[in-house]
């Protein structure tokens, strides 16, 4: 190993004669060498001199370091730290020496700009500190141009659906930060999937709080993730994006880009994308699929952030987004019951248009050294219309006997509007006392949705022996219009008790009110209108909800353990006005239920942590409004006015472990719910395999879960790898034919995640999948079900001759037979090869092939309490795309 010419001004003394106190150890210190400090944290590694193979890394405190002592022999020792001048000392370890090296290491400052600075040392690529979770990015190598989605789907124990959407060990990502900072309000899917993976030096993973829980801290989760991108030195000022085009066979095209400016005290962004070929294209192929349907989107994001100086910050958020989708799919649903069982053969066709706007804004401002504001505000407004026609036919099978009970068919027109609306404010007055604080808030939200419906359905049904028991058709128009709104209040107070406990104690009041009016209009066939009232679908409904919580903790937040233990009551008043009919009805709960959380950090690198959240869940206005849904007259849903509110017991727990001298690491998480008076659906077996579903509360209803996730490095630096292991157990209980059914659900899966990035020119990665559910019922195990999911996936590329790089993505998905149905297997197959031109190669060239097997279809499956389903949708098929790509970006330095 080669030394760095003396300009480097490395000043190094070893002194071999300090005998250690463990002679089974290397020891020694890294300083500053004017100030002659020790320098926390600066990164080491143990190097054997013969063929350079790295032994251990580690990092120095400010008593220095240690390696376990060596065989005899000739190694290395070499020190880095951010800002300093780094080298390699060789040392020597001799046979049958009972003292131990110690080694005083001096660095310098570089006199170089940071960024010239070479650092030699393997990055560690999980960092566990207190409760949060840092993985680096350096550790986690991606193609150019890549975005920071691409560099989630490698980390561990980190997933991201067909969809976008994050969870991290099971839970969503609803927020991400930028720097620490909240920039993207409405969608962390737009940071995700618009920044660039270069600009990211270390992903950060911790509890969701409330805006409340952060004014004050005291510890406040929501029961889901946060991730912070934290931006490299050098990318935190500057302008970056990229523009694209592309046009294909079939009239397939492609069009869009997003630009972002990073100042000093006000951030941009902007970004803009249509399609008419699924999403499958964003200057680069979409590995996570088509989708279903022949779809077609368009999607624009415009975000400012604002900081006048230090005290005052704000964000404003606007967006649009427009979905057209015409699908095509098969359905097969094996419905179970005490005696019977239902197998339903189900053909749709169906053509969806949605637009929505929203703005989103956020302002905090520091009135002065004692008083904070936060404002918070929310607006959207949607607009739909869907058209289907099915077609459907219903086998009932009992005892021996299996026959055709029911075939029909229905078609269905909708057209719908409405918007949301919300404001929260939240004022906190700080005291002279440390941790003394004072929070108010004021939250209020109003809503509404207009639906204008058409139905016609002719359904005819039959016994045992082929007869025709009930011929009935429906021709029908309806207007529904749901308005709502809310308001609330909440104070909090927390007060410090020693030097290292907080009291908190908080009182929270909200009234939300719901209505639904509804008239249907039956066809008359004399007037040739639709104007007959239907008394059986038309109704005014109105609920109200009032709910009142007073909870009180004791908060340790210092020292290795850092936890919660307190109480919480809540008081629900439910109010249902039934006007149609002169009922009302009203309902009162009270729940007491623990505030509890704890963390514990084992070590550097460790920690445990457990929590409890306790929440009411309110039943919705269409599972109280006492309406038939006649949109499929095979499934006939309706409300039930005399419905209780649900309340849910979470218990949570979680492990992190990172080893820095192996650089390996565990998470681990595990949860169980318990449910109070669940909500479920009560099913009633009508003549013909009719189906008819009402909300009813019961008990004894839980689940339990478990996930572990074990990351480890791929050769020296090469790559990384993570294999996770899940399982579950749910206890579900619903009503069918008046009947208590208890449903055991098992679930088990596992996942492992590859990344290898072996010479520069390639990059490769691959993930692979299976996912069992089995299902028993108290009914017998005629009506239990098994089922397999299982997923793979390859993805490659390599770098050319001539800045020519070829790429290819493999999908494949397996799902477990049904109903004499043999597994159905489903491969999309992507490809692209691209030349990228001018000498900052800011100019791409890309000719993209989707789908080249030509798969006419996919496939999925769901298990429910007393149901298996099975659907096939259409596909677009085979598409060529050829698109123009540029790339721009500039920093400072």
């Amino acid at each position: 190993m080669k030394r760095e010419p003396i300009t480097i001004l490395l000043f190094l003394t070893v002194f071999a004669g300090a005998r250690a106190q463990t002679p089974s150890f290397l020891r020694g210190i890294v300083i500053d060498s004017v100030s002659r400090l020790p320098l926390e944290d600066a990164s080491l590694s143990l190097v054997k001199w013969a063929g350079h193979a790295v032994l251990a890394n580690g990092r120095s405190s400010r008593t220095g370091f240690s390696f376990r002592r060596p065989a005899p022999g000739e190694y290395a020792v070499i020190a880095s730290y951010l800002g300093y001048v780094s080298d390699t000392i060789v040392i020597r370890v001799p046979a049958g020496d009972s003292t131990a090296p110690f080694v005083r290491v001096r660095l310098i400052r570089s006199t170089k700009p940071l960024m010239e600075v070479v650092v030699r040392r393997t990055i560690p690529p999980v960092i566990v500190k207190n409760d949060t979770i840092a993985f680096n990015a350096g550790a986690y190598p991606t193609r150019a141009n890549a975005t920071v989605e691409d560099m989630l789907k490698k980390l561990p124990g980190i997933e991201i659906d067909k969809d976008g959407n994050v969870t991290m060990q099971g839970q969503k990502v609803d927020k991400i930060y930028l720097d620490g900072k909240e920039f993207f309000l409405n969608d962390p899917r737009t940071a995700s999937r618009n920044l660039p993976a270069d600009i990211v030096a270390q992903i950060e993973a911790f509890d969701s709080q409330t805006d409340q829980g952060r004014m004050t801290g005291v510890r406040d989760a929501t029961g889901n993730k946060t991730l912070n991108i934290k931006l490299k030195k050098d990318r935190k000022q500057g302008y970056f994006g990229n523009a694209y085009a592309g046009v294909g066979t079939e009239g397939g095209w492609a069009s869009g880009g997003n630009a972002t400016r990073l100042g000093a005290s006000r951030w941009l962004f902007g970004n803009a994308q249509a399609n008419n070929i699924n999403n499958q294209f964003s200057g680069k192929e979409n590995a996570t699929g088509p989708g279903s349907g022949m779809q077609s989107f368009t999607h624009a994001d415009l975000n400012i952030r604002q900081d006048w100086g230090n005290a005052t910050h704000g964000s404003l958020n606007l967006g649009e987004d427009g979905s057209r989708t015409e699908l095509t799919q098969g359905t097969i649903l094996n419905s179970f019951f005490t005696d019977s069982s239902l197998l339903e053969h189900r053909t749709s066709g169906s053509i969806n248009s949605n637009t929505s706007y929203h703005a989103d804004a956020q302002l905090d401002w520091k009135i002065d050294s004692f008083y904070t504001l936060r404002y918070t505000g929310k607006w959207s407004t949607q607009k739909g219309s869907s058209d289907s026609q099915d077609s459907v036919n219903v086998t009932t099978e009992k005892a021996a006997a299996k026959w055709l009970s029911s075939e029909g068919l229905t078609e269905n027109r909708s057209d719908l509007s409405g918007y949301n609306l919300g404001n929260t404010v939240l004022l906190q007055r700080r005291f002279r006392k440390r941790r003394r604080s004072l929070v108010l808030g004021i939250t209020q939200s109003a809503q509404a949705q207009d639906n204008h419906t058409s139905l016609y359905t002719s359904v005819r049904s039959f016994d045992s022996v082929g007869a025709s028991i009930r011929d009935t058709a429906i021709n029908q128009q309806s207007v529904q219009s749901s308005p709502g709104h809310g308001y609330g209040a909440s104070l909090s107070y927390t007060e410090p008790m020693g030097a290292r406990h907080v009291l908190d104690i908080g009182y929270r009041a909200n009234v939300g009110v719901n209505s639904s009016n509804k008239t249907g209009y039956d066809y008359d066939s004399a007037t040739r209108r639709f104007d007959r009232v239907d008394s059986a679908v038309t109704n005014r409904f109105l609920t109200k909800n009032t709910t009142q919580m007073v909870n009180a903790a004791i908060n340790g937040l210092e020292g290795r353990v850092k936890y919660q233990l307190g109480i919480g009551w809540q008081f629900t008043d439910l109010r249902n006005d039934n006007s149609t009919l002169g009922h009302r009805l009203d309902e009162h709960f009270s729940n007491f239920f623990p505030r509890a959380s704890m963390i514990y950090n084992i070590s550097r690198g460790s920690n445990f942590s457990v929590q409890y959240l306790g929440k009411s869940v309110s039943p919705t206005i269409d599972q109280l409004q006492p309406l038939p849904d006649l949109s499929n007259p095979f499934l006939v849903r309706i409300g039930n006015p005399a419905l209780q509110q649900e309340f849910d017991h979470h218990l949570s727990a979680t492990f992190s472990s990172f080893t820095l001298k192996n650089l390996r690491n565990w998470q681990w998480s595990g949860e169980g719910e318990f449910a109070q008076n669940k909500i479920v659906s009560a099913t009633t077996l009508l003549p013909g395999g009719i189906q008819q579903v009402e909300y009813v509360n019961v008990e004894g209803s839980y689940t339990l879960g478990s996930r572990l996730t074990y990351g480890f490095p791929l050769g020296h630096g090469k790559g990384n790898g993570n294999i996770g292991v899940r399982g579950g157990y749910s206890r579900n209980i619903n009503i069918v034919n008046e009947k208590k059914e208890i449903g055991a659900t098992t679930l088990a899966g596992g996942t492992l995640k590859l990344n290898y990035h072996p010479v520069a020119k390639l990059f490769a990665e691959m993930r692979a999948s299976a996912d069992y559910t089995g299902a028993k019922y108290s009914a017998g195990a005629l009506q239990s079900s098994r089922s397999w999911l299982q997923h793979y996936a390859v993805d490659v590329s390599y770098d050319l001759p001539l800045a020519v790089t070829v790429s290819s993505n493999v999908d494949l998905q397996v799902i477990s037979g049904q109903s004499g149905l043999p597994p159905q297997t489903t491969t999309i197959w992507n490809a692209a090869i691209y030349h990228v031109f001018l000498r900052s190669r800011s100019l791409q060239l890309r000719l993209s092939v989707f789908d080249i097997l030509g798969a006419a279809s996919n496939y999925s499956q769901s298990v429910g309490v007393n149901y298996l389903e099975t659907r096939r949708s259409n596909l677009p098929g085979r598409l060529y795309l050829l698109s123009l790509m540029w790339h721009f970006k500039k920093f400072s330095s």
